[in-house]
């Protein structure tokens, strides 16, 4: 029984890698053919490309980012500020609220 539920359960995560890479070699032939400018002027600047709401959601998400990576591990076990696993949820909690707000 067990090694059937493993060649089935091999099979079918072979079967969803390759689904996944076909979906996504589509996906990259689709864009390439939409995309217009392919210069590495055009790629390093994105000039005029994006709105100033996309650049800004784009800033937020990447200092949220650094602040997640580092930050709730220190707030959780620092010795002088720390506030363990309440202080912790809090801080994930209240860093998710922008998002919705």
């Amino acid at each position: 029984m067990a090694n059937s539920l493993q060649t089935w359960s091999v099979t079918t995560c072979s079967l969803a890698v390759v689904l996944f890479g076909l979906v996504a070699l589509l996906i990259s032939w689709a864009r390439r053919k939409r995309v217009g400018e392919d210069s590495t002027e055009f790629f390093l600047t994105a000039r005029k490309s994006q709105g100033p709401w996309r650049i800004g959601w784009s800033f937020y998400a990447a200092s949220v980012g650094a602040w997640v990576l580092f930050g709730p591990a220190q707030y959780a076990v620092d010795p002088e500020y720390g506030a363990g696993y309440i202080g912790l949820i809090c801080y994930a909690v209240f860093s998710g609220l922008p998002i919705y707000a």
